[in-house]
């Protein structure tokens, strides 16, 4: 993508790996670390190519690096957001008991 393989690396953990780690979490609900990674990487890897692929047919576009990293963005934003505000409503949960 850049040419760089220091950026490209970092670019595909961002845009492929951390989506999926980050939608495990949030099927899992669970903190076993190994697993969550295992799985995410898995999830990454075999799903969002497979929804990007999906998106691109619907939009009737094609799939470009740029699209794959505004995926990612887009699921990580949406999973961080319904990460965080599990954890608040936890918290809130035993702050107010």
């Amino acid at each position: 993508m850049t040419g760089i393989v220091l950026i490209d690396i970092a670019l595909f953990l961002y845009a492929v790996v951390l989506p999926g780690i980050a939608l495990t979490r949030l099927w899992l609900e669970r903190d076993e670390v190994l697993l969550i990674l295992t799985l995410g990487a898995a999830v990454g890897v075999f799903t969002l190519p497979l929804l990007a692929f999906s998106l691109a047919v619907l939009l009737r576009t094609h799939i470009s690096p740029m699209f794959i990293l505004l995926q990612g963005t887009v699921v990580l934003a949406i999973a961080g957001g319904i990460l965080w505000r599990r954890k608040r409503t936890k918290q809130d949960a035993t702050a107010g008991s």
